[in-house]
């Protein structure tokens, strides 16, 4: 189960995660996001990764983007939580 948590990657980074899940989509520009459901998972394993341009820049200088990943049970026991 994965509750959705979000890690920051690079414009490097970010692209080698769309080659990996074969997203032939372009980078998300800012305020706009990018949704990649992945199929034939079980409840438990990560289903669906959100990418969104970040104002967060890296230690370079570089614009970093946010990778938000959650499986279905984990957004089910997200919702559920009173916070």
């Amino acid at each position: 189960m994965c509750r959705p948590s979000s890690t920051y990657y690079t414009k490097d980074q970010t692209m080698q995660l769309f080659g990996r899940h074969q997203c032939t989509e372009l980078l998300p520009c800012k305020g706009k996001r990018v949704v990649i459901a992945l199929a034939n998972k079980i409840d438990f394993d990560i289903d669906l990764i959100e990418i969104e341009k970040s104002s967060q820049k890296a230690t370079y200088g570089g614009m970093l983007y946010k990778v938000t990943q959650s499986s279905k049970e984990g957004r089910k026991i997200d919702a559920a939580l009173p916070f």
